[in-house]
């Protein structure tokens, strides 16, 4: 069998990974410590290589003491320099009489020398990252040149890029997992600056993760030690990540590396990066008039100050920008999930890229993502939460599903070389992939949740406030108009929804309430006054899936749905949550209830849509006095804690099982308090498919 030629007489060859920075990178096996290592292998001019080959005091020494041969090289005999064809080293930074005698050449052109080896490319690099200690970073162990080709020797990363998550894995973001990365990413570069080095080219093709979830920041390749102000220049950066003092080639400080990473974390959260564009004309017109989607508005249970919060370190005026970018992430912070439980969401995706998660179901299930509903909650009927499915299979382009041939170094190069060009081991063949099979929720993408729950909330506040206002008797005075008056209040409120869920969702329930006080319905109203300050003040206020779950009672309770509003609340909320709301929903339901229909089962929006002249406090007495009553809003907040509560843990069937207990649960209750019919019966049928169709 025919070994690979080692790499510099030591490192076995294993396979190859791309491009990144100035080379191309390959990953080997350093026998002496027993372990893999990523070699990026960088090709030199042929000055630089001249350069190189003479390093330190050595070169100045040999150097200094030679005269200048054929072709003009100094320091080399006539032969070298014929080999070199006259390039002479450093000749740039010298005067032409610099090396007229030996003393002045110590003198003068040492410091030039030294100066002239900082800049050699990737030398910088490897500088630069092996002063830097920090688990957050790639480590740098060795740097060496052999000829033309300098070896960058590289802590080895098995895992994927940002890149790749972003892209093939942008369902499964959420705020934990954002939460995760950015501040990862915010800590390596805090320590960066804190040494006097800019990475100058933070993007998502730079930040690695592994299989733990560690988040790592490589590719110093354009890193510039800072000087005593703190400032650095740079030739190069990417556009997209890059800002306008980068570009333009200005001084640039630690404010830079923030503007490149609030671009990343605008990105992962909005899932459109509106600075990448072709050139760097564009890029400049692009930084300044760009029309940047607010990033509240693309997730549930994010507070609107995080928009802020990125407009402020992606100002194109960099004293706009906070001091530092530990001034940014300690401000960002506070509107983003939790980095330890999105460190286990990200191991998750990293397994399941590399193929590691089809070992063993269990193995996978262990490491699913636990979703807090009031972290990530989604649309308005079943895009609640987000779970990871066991069975979702690599992409087309991942290795396949074994830990020995799992390999994918994802240095970032043109041509996307996630893979690595490796040949199995024969021990052991290649698992084929399984077929992907995605449940509905993971086909839609977190911007496109957040527009569904918007979207709902704003039909639901806007419905509500129709039927409040259509019942206002004051508006008759406005006669024909009075229909205008009563559409402009429920627009109104639809746009309060779409601006704030929970404010849309408190205006509506005020709305009706005032609508039920000039219809005499005065206990039901006050009643639903009392629980709504309750719920909204506790929960609801900070919690838009909770805003939009009581919303829910009076639109499905309007069909007969209302018994579908406790599986709603267990899905979509964590327990105190799913309680407290379906206790509020329980109080919708009797006061509207009280309107006529006098059930819990719904409020019969066809015969009772304008509000009669019904005694709605006899009527709601009637029915909390009821043992029926009672029976089916004790069961009901049963159901939606236990639902919520296996919910809550790892196992995805653990949260289907709970979608099941809830559903017999609340059959259970109906069907003693109300007969077996199909009022009792077919909503819940309906809402149990509905759900279990979102989760498979």
């Amino acid at each position: 069998m025919a070994y690979a030629k080692l790499i510099l007489d030591r490192y076995e060859p294993i396979g190859t990974a791309g491009t990144g920075g100035f080379g191309t990178v390959q990953i080997a096996w350093d026998p002496r410590i027993q372990r893999k290592v990523a070699i990026k292998t960088i090709q030199l001019t042929e000055q630089d290589a001249y350069r190189a080959a003479l390093p330190g005091a050595q070169a100045v020494a040999q150097a200094g003491q030679s005269q200048t041969g054929a072709g003009g090289a100094i320091g080399v005999d006539a032969s070298t320099a014929d080999r070199w064809h006259g390039i002479q080293p450093w000749s740039e930074f010298l005067e032409e009489d610099s090396h007229a005698e030996s003393d002045d050449f110590d003198q003068d052109f040492e410091p030039e020398a030294f100066h002239a080896l900082a800049h050699l490319p990737g030398l910088d690099e490897a500088r630069t990252a092996a002063m830097l200690s920090d688990p957050r970073i790639v480590t740098v162990f060795d740097f060496e040149v052999r000829g033309q080709t300098a070896y960058l020797i590289m802590e080895y990363v098995e895992g994927i890029t940002l890149t790749k998550i972003m892209r093939e894995y942008a369902d499964w973001l959420t705020l934990d997992v954002i939460a995760a990365v950015f501040d990862a990413v915010a800590g390596a570069l805090t320590t960066a600056h804190e040494g006097g080095v800019l990475h100058l080219d933070i993007k998502p093709d730079n930040i690695m993760v592994n299989a733990k979830g560690e988040v790592k920041v490589t590719d110093f390749g354009l890193a510039t030690l800072a000087d005593a102000s703190g400032a650095g220049t740079t030739g190069g950066g990417t556009i997209g990540y890059m800002p306008l003092e980068q570009m333009r080639r200005e001084h640039l400080d630690a404010r830079t590396d923030e503007w490149s990473l609030a671009a990343v974390a605008y990105e992962m959260l909005t899932g459109e990066n509106p600075f990448l564009v072709k050139t760097l004309d564009e890029a400049e017109a692009a930084i300044e008039d760009a029309e940047l989607v607010l990033p509240s508005l693309c997730w549930e249970n994010i507070d609107e100050q995080i928009d802020d919060v990125m407009f402020y370190a992606l100002d194109p005026d960099r004293d706009e920008r906070y001091e530092s970018v530990a001034d940014f992430a300690e401000e960002a912070d506070k509107f983003l999930g939790d980095p330890t439980v999105g460190k286990d969401q990200l191991a998750a995706i990293v397994e399941d890229a590399l193929g590691l998660s089809d070992e063993t179901d269990d193995a996978h299930d262990d490491a699913s993502l636990e979703l807090e509903g009031a972290t990530a909650s989604a649309g308005a009927f079943g895009f609640f939460k987000s779970l990871f499915d066991r069975d979702k299979a690599p992409s087309a382009t991942s290795e396949p599903a074994n830990a020995q041939n799992a390999m994918p170094l994802d240095y970032p190069d043109e041509d996307d070389g996630d893979d690595i060009e490796e040949e199995p081991p024969s021990q052991a063949a290649p698992k084929p992939a399984r077929p992907a099979r995605k449940p509905l929720r993971d086909r839609v993408s977190a911007p496109a949740r957040g527009f569904l729950s918007r979207a709902f909330a704003a039909v639901a506040s806007g419905g509500i406030a129709l039927l409040a206002a259509a019942n206002y008797t004051p508006l008759e005075a406005f006669g024909p108009g009075q229909f205008a008056v009563v559409a402009a209040i429920a627009i109104a409120a639809a746009a309060l929804a779409v601006v704030r869920q929970h404010l849309g969702a408190l205006i509506s329930f005020i709305l009706l309430a005032i609508a039920m006080l000039m219809h005499n319905a005065i206990v039901p109203a006050i009643v639903l006054l009392l629980a709504l300050a309750l719920w909204w003040y506790f929960i609801a206020r900070d919690s838009a899936g909770a805003s939009n779950v009581a919303l829910a009672a009076p639109l499905l309770g309007a069909v007969g749905g209302a018994p579908i509003v406790p599986l709603l609340a267990g899905v979509a909320l964590p327990p105190v949550q799913a309680v407290a709301t379906t206790a509020f929903a329980a109080v919708v339901a009797l006061a509207l209830g009280s309107l006529g229909s006098q059930s819990l089962l719904g409020w019969d929006a066809m015969t009772y849509w304008l509000m009669g002249d019904v005694n709605a406090s006899a009527l709601f007495g009637s029915l909390v006095t009821k043992t029926s009553t009672w029976l089916t809003i004790g069961i009901s907040l049963v159901a939606a804690f236990a639902q919520s509560f296996l919910s809550m843990q790892r196992k995805r069937w653990m949260e289907i099982v709970g979608l099941v207990l809830a559903v017999a649960l609340m059959g259970l209750a109906l069907v003693v308090a109300f007969g077996l019919t199909p009022q009792t019966i077919v909503p819940l049928v309906a809402g149990f498919v509905i759900l279990l169709a979102v989760m498979v």
